[in-house]
């Protein structure tokens, strides 16, 4: 489950903003489009939904003084989906593609705003939900001119829409019911999160008219959105508890005869359990796991830059998997010594 200060993917690109992007000119200067067609959206719009979506800190969910810096500062999945899968994708016509791709960065930041109304982040909170129902018809004003009322494209884009909805209803159900977290709540809300990406993809594959494609790609993105929250939740577990966010991490830490968080137990509890069981170790090794299947799922696909994706975040997760057994086995040393 993600506590309300997570997203399934960080906001803002960790290294070159740009550095993702595939080599072709061709591209480069498309994207350097969506760059332009987004800053001009903003800049159009009248105040103060204007002042609200140059600001950091609506994409944040969170307080930030800071200017947004346009969407090459985003991390490559949330606005970039369409370049991470470019090999199998490049094929359509400039317009249609820069079309979908404008169209999907509108729908998903539309989703990212409407994750922080619902953490209780926005404010103030009428101005932001005003600019996500901006955003979302600017989306769906994108997509209907690329796709008739009868396409197969837009079947799939409800499913989506209505799998993000429970997503975040299984998330506030998770933390308002205090009841007992389980894997599937972790699976339907990551699930949920990324729904909005994959409605990029439905579009791709619909008008690339190589439906094949759809299925491989929705189910390595939701094997990387189920890998990266479990991935969160063990690095946050200590911030979680002291916020009381419940989280699958969580109640994998919590007693034996634990049942929902009415009563939490406390941090040291939590952290005697963790040095006896490993939990984090074990974890982390169940988050290789899922992005291990999210790179067999697109096995036999051209997606060069989605392949690299799925590796720096296999490279993330040794790191703190290397880093949580070397507590471990230190903690084992100095209780010897004592």
């Amino acid at each position: 489950m993600t506590s309300s200060n997570k997203s399934i993917y960080p906001i803002q690109a960790r290294e070159n903003p740009v550095g993702w992007l595939p080599h072709e000119r061709r591209a480069v200067r498309l994207f350097e489009s969506l760059v332009t067609r987004y800053a001009g959206f903003i800049n159009g719009l009248p105040e103060p939904i204007r002042s609200i979506a140059q600001s950091r800190s609506a994409y944040l969910g969170q307080p930030a003084s800071a200017a947004f810096e346009g969407v090459a500062s985003l991390n490559p999945v949330l606005a970039g989906t369409p370049w991470m899968f470019w090999e199998e994708f490049r094929g359509l016509d400039d317009e249609r593609f820069i079309t979908i791709a404008e169209a999907g960065t509108y729908w998903v930041l539309a989703s990212i705003v409407m994750d922080h109304i619902v953490d209780g982040q926005a404010d103030p909170v009428g101005e932001v939900a005003l600019f996500h129902q901006i955003l979302q018809s600017e989306g769906i004003r994108a997509f209907r001119s690329l796709f008739s009322q009868a396409s197969g494209f837009w079947g799939k884009f409800d499913a989506l829409a209505d799998r993000h909805a429970r997503g975040l209803s299984t998330e506030l159900s998770a933390r308002t019911a205090r009841r007992a977290v389980e894997l599937d709540d972790l699976v339907m809300a990551a699930e949920g999160k990324v729904a909005p990406i994959v409605v990029t993809i439905a579009a791709l594959t619909e008008a690339h008219r190589n439906q094949q494609l759809y299925d491989p790609i929705q189910n390595s993105l939701k094997n990387i959105a189920v890998a990266s929250q479990l991935l969160d939740d063990v690095g946050d577990w200590r911030q979680d508890r002291k916020q009381g966010h419940a989280t699958y991490f969580l109640q994998l830490l919590a007693p034996e005869d634990f049942g929902a968080f009415e009563v939490w137990p406390e941090m040291e509890q939590l952290e005697q359990i963790n040095r006896a069981r490993w939990q984090d170790v074990e974890s982390l090794k169940s988050v290789a796991e899922w992005l291990d299947q999210s790179l067999e799922a697109v096995e036999g696909l051209q997606c060069t830059g989605w392949r690299q994706y799925i590796l720096d975040y296999l490279e993330r997760t040794d790191r703190h998997l290397t880093a949580a057994i070397a507590n471990h086995i230190a903690q084992k040393l100095r209780d010897l010594q004592h």
